[in-house]
Parts: C-alpha cells; sequence; structure tokens
C-alpha cells in the first residue's frame, strides 16, 4: 500500500533559498554600483559620441558592466527555476498534504506540477492562492496580505525595466544609447534587490504559517496568542 503525502516543512528549503539568492543579489549591489561608476566617468561625454571612439580603458569598463549585467540575469534565472521547480512545488504539495489524502505517486506528483506551471502566467493569483490556503484562520489577523501583491508587482516591474535593459543594450553605438538603456537596466538592479528582500520576507512567513497549520491539525500546536 503506497503513502499519502506528508507535510514537508519548507525551513530546510528555504535554507537553500537563502544561499542561492545571495549570489544575484551581490552581483546586483556590485552591477548597480559598477553602472554608476560608469556613468560618473561618462557624464562629460557627448550623447552622439560613438562607444568605439572611447579610449581602451573605458572600453574594457563598459565591457565588464556588460559582463556583470549578464551574469546578474543568468543568476537570476538560475533562482526562479529553483523557485518554480522545487519551492513552490513542496508550497503546494503541503496543501495537498493538510487537507487532501492523495497517494504519494508519481502521477500526483506531476499533477501538482502541471498545476504550478499552468497558474505561473497568473503569478499573483498562484501566490494569492498559496498565502490564503496556507494561513490558519487563527492567524489571519497575523499574515501581511499586503506581501503577495507587492512582490508580484516588483517581480512584473523589475522584468519589464530588464527587458527594455536588453533590448536598448543588445548593440548600442552611442554613449546616449548607452546611458539610454542603462537607465532601464539602474530601475532592474533596484526593484530586483527589493524583490530579493520580498521574496525572502515571503518565503519564511509562509513557512510559519504551513507549519503552525500541521501543528493544529496534528494536534501539536502550542496555546495560541
Amino acid at each position: 500500500m503506497k503513502a499519502n503525502y506528508q507535510y514537508e516543512d519548507l525551513g530546510p528549503i528555504n535554507r537553500w533559498v537563502g544561499w542561492l539568492l545571495l549570489p544575484p543579489t551581490l552581483f546586483t549591489v556590485v552591477g548597480l554600483l559598477h553602472t554608476l561608476y560608469s556613468y560618473a566617468l561618462l557624464a562629460g561625454i557627448p550623447a552622439e559620441l560613438p562607444l568605439y571612439t572611447l579610449d581602451p580603458v573605458m572600453r574594457n569598463l563598459l565591457h565588464h558592466n556588460d559582463v556583470l549585467r549578464l551574469t546578474q540575469i543568468s543568476l537570476v534565472l538560475a533562482f526562479i527555476i529553483f523557485f518554480c521547480v522545487c519551492w513552490l512545488y513542496f508550497a503546494f504539495r503541503n496543501l495537498v498534504a493538510l487537507f487532501q489524502e492523495q497517494e504519494r505517486s508519481m502521477r500526483n506528483s506531476l499533477a501538482i506540477h502541471l498545476d504550478i506551471w499552468s497558474n505561473l502566467i497568473f503569478a499573483l493569483r498562484l501566490m494569492q492562492r498559496l498565502w490564503r490556503e496556507s494561513t490558519p484562520a487563527s492567524h489571519v489577523h497575523l499574515a501581511e496580505r499586503w506581501l503577495a501583491p507587492w512582490w508580484w508587482t516588483v517581480l512584473i516591474a523589475a522584468n519589464t525595466c530588464k527587458f527594455f535593459a536588453i533590448l536598448e543594450l543588445h548593440s548600442p553605438v552611442s554613449i546616449g544609447e548607452w546611458r539610454s538603456g542603462n537607465h532601464w537596466m539602474l530601475a532592474a538592479y533596484f526593484l530586483y534587490f527589493a524583490l530579493f528582500v520580498l521574496t525572502w520576507r515571503l518565503v519564511k512567513q509562509l513557512e510559519t504559517l504551513q507549519r503552525v497549520y500541521w501543528q493544529h491539525l496534528s494536534g501539536t500546536a502550542p496555546a495560541l496568542r
């Protein structure tokens, strides 16, 4: 006889979330500072001046700026893949363990993944559903209901800025084009930093809410305050 899905505390998974958040956060800060430094050095140069006319030192500086940007984008992508494939899976699987007696099988696990991926385009609705169903009635007043909408808003804004930055910095010809593209990238850096902070706060609070829910359903909860 196969076992049903069991509750899995999100604490160990959240430690992985924390470690995987560190590299993109670091490169976000370094990329932001490096871009601001590049702006300062190019401040007195006319916008119409072609980039190829810059001296080798300046061209090398702008090349490093490109490397930092691409590295940050790659690290963010790696984190998003982990977040969607692993963290969201265990968070939603806990809902199955808490509220449904469902047999643990490859088919049902794939069904959970399919449910997540089919709803990713509606990220706000997905996170609000996860938030709502993970919050015990006794803790509704303690749950930060603003967190999921703000997380989604910053996520959309950060990726929009990054999209326009990639478009404009694909092959800039002049100083003006470089500045225009990096206006978007600077905004993306600021927004991504805020997104990482909100993501960490979201995963930690959801960990607490699901743990409290499981404790109450299993009869091991401490007295409520």
